[in-house]
């Protein structure tokens, strides 16, 4: 069985965490967010719903990024174009949906497709045994 792969944006770039731990306070809202809250786990439970369960076909983002994002953009109100540009300008933000810093979010329509997916796919109770 193959590995699980996702577009590489994660934060082993060549930066590393280095800038993130210079620039991002130890108490910054986003550094206790991602303390608390144990996203890999959302991540393990929406891959299944992507087609290919991101074994084969082109790399998917991985669904926490993703969550993180409308995440974002549910607490700040923003619209999808919105979050990826606050997101991409906004280092602690960056730092919380686990970008390099060097790397792009993605593109609003990414958002559109992952909460279709996830509207078709997906029964909310499968959120209730990761909350709580």
């Amino acid at each position: 069985m193959p590995s699980k792969r996702y577009i590489q944006q994660a934060q082993d770039s060549f930066f590393g965490h280095y800038l993130y731990d210079q620039l991002i306070p130890k108490n910054h809202f986003y550094r206790k967010l991602n303390e608390i809250i144990n996203w890999d786990r959302f991540t393990k439970a929406l891959i299944e719903y992507y087609e290919g369960d991101d074994e084969y076909g082109r790399p998917p983002y991985d669904p926490a990024l993703v969550l993180k994002m409308l995440f974002v953009s549910y607490l700040y109100n923003l619209s999808e174009r919105q979050t990826n540009i606050y997101v991409n300008e906004n280092v602690p933000a960056k730092y919380f949906v686990d970008l390099a810093i060097d790397k792009i979010a993605p593109d609003h329509s990414t958002f559109t497709y992952f909460k279709k997916r996830l509207i078709r796919n997906v029964n909310l109770d499968v959120f209730k045994k990761y909350v709580g």
